[in-house]
């Protein structure tokens, strides 16, 4: 656990080195040696961008749309697992290869998905958040059946020893083995569905940040395509220290043999 929490810091670490240092070279490069060009403004111009992103692009209205979707399905996706994991564990034990079926981008591009759900159903808020359940939740579920024969075998007879029937020995043994493992899943698909997202509301110009990408790109404001994308990292990169904040405290321990 601790070899965990060093590695984290130390991730954590160069991620803020590699920004700080990159900030830095932008700054001093473009504000004060390089005069005004096409490609990069200066950062005297991004600051001067910020009340427009705000006021003019409904940034906040934006933010509240899109993040509440990602961090709702996220949790609805986990308590999908839950209530549904005796049926996907029993499912997985007689049909192990049915695994790599959930995992959807083994199939399907997502832009594919994103384009038939955009002609489909357009910017609604609902296509949306079942377009995000169906990437979250198939791949959970490919993780489960990958690794349900990976539980620790002297669990298993610990418990069959106290006369656990198989109901009991799946929501005692096997869910609590696998819940480390589906957190760390949404940790891994994290920045997959962010990026999904984005696209998606990008094509469908919904009121999310992806539309306001649209409207950006649109415009040809660079500044606040710019301003966006700093934000974003800054955003992913909270999201990221606080989830691995949440599975070091609730979700510590490892039960499943790599």
């Amino acid at each position: 656990m601790s070899k965990r929490k060093l590695i984290n810091k130390s991730n954590s670490s160069i991620v803020l080195s590699f920004i700080s240092i990159i900030t830095f070279v932008y700054i001093v490069l473009f504000e004060f040696i390089l005069p005004a060009n096409k490609f990069l403004p200066k950062p005297s111009t991004l600051i001067e961008a910020v009340p427009a992103l705000i006021n003019d692009y409904n940034f906040i209205t934006s933010f509240i749309y899109t993040i509440s979707i990602v961090y709702s399905v996220f949790l609805i996706s986990y308590f999908l697992i839950k209530w549904f994991f005796p049926i996907i564990v029993n499912a997985s034990f007689q049909f192990k290869n049915l695994g790599i079926i959930f995992n959807t981008s083994k199939y399907f591009i997502p832009l594919f998905l994103i384009l038939l759900f955009e002609m489909w159903f357009g910017n609604s808020i609902y296509a949306e958040i079942f377009f995000v359940l169906i990437i979250v939740n198939g791949f959970l579920k490919g993780e489960i059946f990958q690794k349900s024969y990976k539980v620790k075998e002297e669990y298993i007879l610990s418990a069959k020893s106290f006369g656990l029937n198989e109901s009991k020995l799946i929501k005692n043994i096997y869910w609590k083995s696998f819940q480390p493992q589906l957190f760390e899943g949404i940790l891994k698909i994290h920045f997959v569905v962010w990026s999904a997202i984005l696209i998606y509301e990008y094509v469908s110009r919904a009121n999310g940040l992806g539309g306001i990408f649209y409207q950006a790109i649109k415009f040809h404001d660079l500044s606040i395509i710019i301003v966006m994308i700093i934000i974003l990292l800054l955003i992913f990169w909270i999201m990221e220290y606080l989830m691995n904040l949440i599975k070091m405290k609730f979700f510590f321990w490892e039960n499943l043999d790599e």
